[in-house]
């Protein structure tokens, strides 16, 4: 393997950005003369970095191990992991490379974008448009090494890049792909491996993320006694249907007649398995377009017994081999896998039925296996049909998991519930369950309603469902600023069911449980913890909801709302005083909730929610000091703090209008500066996009248009001076000809013209 390599980044929401390095060798690496120097929003110089970012004094990488940076303000889940903080992480268009040597003479290593020109919002990789802004990439496990070539790594299609593209906030959604400061434990691998006597054979994968990991869309194919067509498989083996691997566990594949102590501990069996010159891979895609996991010999020529591993000769044929505790990834190339001595091989190798023999040293443990770079939860090594996890025969109140407290009591523990479906959101991963109404404990201060992280899509059914579901109770936590104050943050923990395993539905079109009413100011913020995934209806006392944060309406489609009226600083109405500050935060902290639209999406087109009876659009503007009489939905806890997640529309009422504008009879000119943010027109006749700086297509471009003849016609002023407009001259169909013609188009009569 060569040096140091970027494994993952991540250009999230808000702060939440990180670059993680991975050290792919066998011994640890000091970072004294390495540097990653970046180019922010295209190069000054073509093919120069514009800043120099040394690593922090007397860094280095462990063999194995990552170094992650991250942006200091971001999550408290991702900031806790650094090694390294860097207020400058990209904004997309930002080129980071890795090196090695000075600031004037060094060698690149790798790159995460270029030190060329802008792309512009960002590069594209993998075939995703912009992948490097509002995304996480992650390496594939297939490449172990650094390309200093942007463009090939990148690549155009999800099978020629290096990168997987994932969602923005992957690894705060749970995502198990997305592990920041643990390369690598991304995709599952070969852990242990058998050809004993007689039928005694078994394959074992290991699955080292945090999350289950269904089998739906992986194989593991074979070549038996050397493929057919080189490089090919001659079969490929599909798992059993509905097959999936907890977190921290492995799958284990059997010979249907083995040993009976092998067999029970099985997963799945099956018949042909290698007799010592037949290759496996472990495989993610379909029979005739699959990627390379992991691999158990090869598809090439017959290697007559056996492969030799770690010295050992035939060491596929009469022996087990297990996966050293230090590799925590599978490897597509089978030779540096195997290798040629005890040290340099990713395996050890045992003697023949290693598991059957009771004084084997060290022991073979098919079902169980324990890397060193993961934190996996797994059957002890000395595996035995008492230590699997007990099969789950009997519901658990949704009450009962949630609790009375911020937490639940059962975090880790693998419950069944049985509810009914109250909503269901795909761009969450999962859907709420809620307790039939004569389920209910009767306690107020225990929910009856869970979320169900459910990212393999095991649920297929709709809302009012009655459904069972099988999963591992667990919190999810998330923490940002809180609104009510400038200096505090507001820490959740969203119970939750995950790493789901079965999913049942019972029956369909049940009554759905009533709301419950939520009035605010609550009377303290268990009120709302008792709450969390009910469904609710929100208001306040003797008042509308009030409108008092729209700064996240056209970022993410959610709106803060109060009970206690408009929001004020506390001295803008009262004396200073500690105690009379302290409980005005604790009202307001009581008294705000979060209207969202159940939706990850960033800068969505449109919002669901409407003012005065039309949509808001930048002619309908949601105001702050707007009302609504009340919210429903399910009251959901994560990010900015308690919210109803609700895919209904709101209707707000405006109920703070403009002030009426002053009459000056003196005659005046109006000057006004105006940022038209990149506008760029094309060909100025619909065509030559994408353009340089502006939009990508003349749809982008027609809706930045209608967005900025409004906003410049309103302002109603006599003379402007335009910013980031393109400078490609006066003549017709140049930006600024564009731009006059569209609001001329506007106005009663052509007021506009250019100079």
């Amino acid at each position: 393997m060569s040096s140091l390599f970027f494994s993952e980044y991540a250009e999230g929401s808000s702060n939440h950005k990180y670059l993680e390095i991975f050290n792919p060798t066998q011994a640890e690496i000091s970072l004294a003369d390495y540097a990653f120097p970046n180019a922010s929003n295209g190069a000054d110089v073509e093919g120069a970095h514009d800043y120099w970012n040394t690593f922090s004094d007397g860094a280095s990488i462990a063999a194995g191990g990552t170094y992650l940076i991250t942006h200091p303000d971001a999550d408290a889940s991702i900031v806790e992991l650094a090694d390294q903080t860097h207020r400058f992480l990209s904004n997309g268009d930002d080129g980071y490379a890795l090196v090695r040597g000075s600031e004037t003479d060094y060698v690149v290593l790798d790159r995460l974008g270029d030190f060329g020109a802008d792309p512009g919002s960002g590069w594209d990789v993998a075939g995703v448009s912009n992948g490097t802004q509002n995304h996480t990439l992650v390496r594939k496990s297939t490449h172990v090494q650094g390309n200093s070539d942007w463009t090939a790594a990148r690549g155009t299609t999800t099978n020629d890049s290096e990168w997987v593209v994932l969602a923005q906030d992957a690894f705060l959604e749970g995502v198990a792909e997305a592990t920041p400061g643990r390369h690598g434990l991304s995709t599952l691998f070969f852990s242990e491996y058998a050809e004993g006597s007689s039928n005694n054979k078994y394959l074992e994968i290991f699955n080292p993320t945090q999350a289950a990991i269904s089998l739906a869309d992986y194989a593991f194919p074979n070549a038996s006694n050397g493929a057919d067509v080189e490089g090919a498989h001659d079969y490929w083996n599909t798992f059993s249907d509905g097959a999936s691997i907890a977190a921290g566990g492995t799958y284990l594949i059997t010979h249907p007649d083995a040993d009976a102590s092998i067999v029970e501990l099985a997963d799945q069996t099956h018949r042909y398995l290698s007799n010592g010159d037949d290759g496996y891979a472990l495989v993610r895609g379909s029979e005739t377009d699959y990627v390379v996991l992991d691999r158990l010999g090869d598809f090439g020529a017959d290697p007559g017994s056996g492969w030799d591993v770690a010295g050992v000769t035939n060491g596929t044929q009469n022996h087990t081999l297990e996966r050293k505790a230090t590799v925590f990834t599978g490897n597509a190339d089978w030779d540096a896998s195997r290798g040629t001595t005890a040290d340099d091989s990713e395996w050890v190798v045992l003697i023949n039925d290693a598991f059957l023999t009771a004084d084997a040293d060290p022991a073979a443990s098919p079902g169980s296996f324990e890397s060193t770079a993961a934190t996996p939860v797994v059957i002890p090594a000395a595996a035995s049909e008492d230590d699997a996890a007990p099969e789950v025969t009997e519901n658990t109140l949704i009450s009962l998991i949630q609790g009375s407290a911020d937490t639940s009591p059962h975090v880790d523990e693998v419950h069944r519930i049985e509810g009914v479906v109250t909503a269901i959101h795909p761009e969450m991963d999962g859907f709420y369950v809620q307790e039939e109404t004569s389920d209910s404990d009767g306690n107020a201060a225990t929910s009856e309603g869970l979320f169900v992280y459910d990212r393999n899509d095991l649920f297929s059914g709709a809302v009012g469902d009655l459904v069972q579901v099988t999963g591992t109770v667990a919190e999810y936590t998330s923490s940002s600023a809180n609104f009510t104050s400038d200096s505090s943050e507001v820490q959740n923990s969203l119970t939750q069911l995950t790493s789901i395993t079965t999913v049942t539905v019972l029956s369909s079109g049940a009554d759905l449980p009533p709301l419950t009413n939520l009035t605010l100011p609550a009377a303290d913020m268990a009120a709302f913890e008792a709450l969390e995934g009910m469904r609710v209806s929100v208001d306040a006392v003797d008042q509308p909801l009030v409108v008092t944060n729209n700064y996240t309406v056209g970022r993410y489609s959610q709106v803060g709302l109060s009970g206690v009226g408009r929001l004020f600083q506390y001295t803008e109405q009262n004396a200073p005083d500690v105690d009379g500050y302290t409980a005005y935060l604790s009202e307001l902290e009581r008294g705000v909730i979060w209207l969202d639209d159940a939706s990850t999406e960033n800068n969505p087109a449109t919002s669901i929610h409407a003012r005065g009876g039309q949509p808001l659009s930048a002619a309908n503007t949601l105001r702050t000091g707007d009302t609504i009489n009340s919210v429903s939905g399910v009251l959901d806890q994560r990010n900015e703090g308690y919210r109803v997640q609700t895919t209904e529309p709101a209707n707000f009422q405006a109920s703070n209008g403009r002030p009426s504008p002053i009459v000056d009879d003196q005659a005046s000119l109006t000057l006004a500066g105006f940022n038209v943010l990149n506008f760029w027109n094309g060909d100025g006749a619909g065509g030559g996009f994408p353009t340089e700086r502006g939009a990508r297509d003349i749809e982008t471009y027609n809706q930045q248009l209608s967005k900025l003849v409004p906003a410049i016609v309103g302002l109603n002023a006599d003379v402007f001076a335009l910013q980031e407009l393109e400078n490609d001259g006066y003549e017709e169909l140049s930006a600024i000809d564009s731009l006059v013609d569209a609001l001329n188009a506007a106005s009663d009569s052509a007021v506009y013209a250019y100079v």
